[in-house]
C-alpha cells in the first residue's frame, strides 16, 4: 500500500452504541464537501503523530528516528459506503495540483489543512470526499491493546528490521506495538528458500498487510456482544485521538463501519508512477485515471471539474516543481 491503513480503523470503533457520545469528544475538522448532498465517500487518514508515539518507540514505531514531522498523513484510504461499498489506498507520496493549489505531496499537504487534501483529491483526481476521519498511528496501537490484541495469519515468516516487525508463519497474536510495526513496514523481508529476501510485492504487499490487519480488527471488534462492549470502551478511550469532519453524524459513522465490514481485507491500491530518491514521489498515470473513473461517479467528477487542471497531464508522468519536493 502506498501510504496505508491506520486511521480508517476509526470507523470500526464507532460501530458501538457510544458513537453519538464519541462524536462530542473528537476533534472537529472543518471540511467543505465538494459534492452537494454527499455521496458517502470518506477519506480516512492515519497520522504519523510522533509526539503521541513515545510509548511505542521501543517497538520500532519510529522507523526513521531522524524525522521531525508531526501529524503528517502516513495512511490515506478512500472508502465508499452505501449499497456497493469499496475501499482503496492512495499513496501518501502522490503529488497532485489544482487551479488553487500548486503541486504537493498528499503526506505534507495534510499539514496545511484537511481541506487542502480534499481539494487536491477532487481537483487532481476527480474524487469528491464527503467526510474525513483521522486517527494518529499511536492511537491504532492503543486500539489494538484495548481490544485485547488481534490474530493475523501469515503464510510465510516476515520481518522488518526498521519497524521491529517479526512474525512467524501461521497465526500470531499482535499487541499494539506489533500491529504498528506491521502497518508501518515499508522494508519488509520474507523467509524463502532458507534466506531473508525483500518482499517482492512492494506496495501491494503493504496493502495486503493493511487489509490483513483491518480484517482482524473488524472481526475482533464485532465478534461477540461481549467484545462489542469492549469495543465501546476502546472507542471512548481513543476519542481524544480521533478527528471527524464537522458534518459527520452517528448515522454516517454506522454507514462507514458497515462499509468497512463488507470490504474486509479486499483493499484496492490506486496505481501510480513512482520516482525513487531521497524523497519518494508518485504521479498519476493512465491506470490511475481508469481506476478513479470506475470508483467515482459522473456526478462527483462534475462537482470536481471546476477545480481540476486539464486532464491530459494525468496520462503522463507529471513534472514536479522543486517546491513539491521540499517537504
Amino acid at each position: 500500500m502506498s501510504g496505508l491503513l491506520g486511521a480508517y480503523i476509526a470507523a470500526i470503533l464507532t460501530v458501538s452504541a457510544a458513537s453519538a457520545l464519541i462524536i462530542g469528544r473528537v476533534s472537529s475538522l472543518p471540511v467543505a464537501a465538494p459534492s452537494p448532498g454527499g455521496t458517502g465517500v470518506w477519506l480516512l487518514v492515519g497520522l504519523d503523530d510522533r509526539e503521541g508515539a513515545d510509548r511505542f518507540a521501543d517497538a520500532g514505531y519510529l522507523d526513521d528516528p531522524g524525522g521531525t514531522g508531526v501529524g503528517r498523513a502516513d495512511v490515506l484510504v478512500v472508502v465508499r459506503s452505501g449499497s456497493n461499498p469499496s475501499a482503496m489506498t492512495v499513496s501518501r507520496d502522490l503529488v497532485l495540483a489544482t487551479h488553487a493549489h500548486p503541486p504537493d505531496r498528499l503526506a505534507t499537504a495534510f499539514g496545511a489543512s484537511p481541506q487542502t487534501v480534499v481539494d487536491l483529491l477532487c481537483g487532481g483526481l476527480g474524487i469528491a470526499i464527503d467526510h474525513v476521519a483521522t486517527l494518529d498511528m499511536a492511537g491504532l496501537g492503543t486500539l489494538v491493546d484495548d481490544l485485547g490484541g488481534v490474530l493475523v495469519d501469515q503464510d510465510v515468516p516476515i520481518r522488518d528490521r526498521y519497524t521491529g516487525l517479526e512474525l512467524q508463519a501461521g497465526v500470531s497474536r499482535l499487541d499494539g506495538a506489533a500491529a504498528l510495526a506491521l502497518v508501518r513496514s515499508r522494508r519488509a523481508e520474507v523467509w524463502r528458500k532458507d534466506q531473508w529476501i525483500a518482499d517482492e510485492r512492494g506496495d501491494a504487499g503493504r496493502t495486503a498487510r493493511a487489509g490483513l490487519l483491518l480484517g482482524a480488527l473488524t472481526h475482533r471488534a464485532l465478534s461477540s456482544p461481549t467484545q462489542l462492549g469492549r469495543t465501546t470502551v476502546a472507542a471512548w478511550h481513543l476519542s481524544g485521538r480521533l478527528g471527524l469532519s464537522t458534518a459527520t453524524s452517528p448515522t454516517d459513522l454506522i454507514d462507514l463501519a458497515q462499509a468497512l465490514r463488507a470490504v474486509g481485507d479486499d483493499l484496492a491500491d490506486l496505481p501510480v508512477d513512482r520516482r525513487d530518491g531521497a524523497l519518494p514521489l508518485a504521479t498519476p498515470n493512465v491506470a490511475t485515471t481508469a481506476v478513479v473513473d470506475r470508483f467515482s461517479t459522473e456526478e462527483e467528477r462534475r462537482a470536481c471539474a471546476g477545480r481540476a487542471l486539464p486532464r491530459a497531464p494525468l496520462h503522463t508522468t507529471t513534472p514536479v516543481p522543486d517546491a513539491a519536493t521540499a517537504n
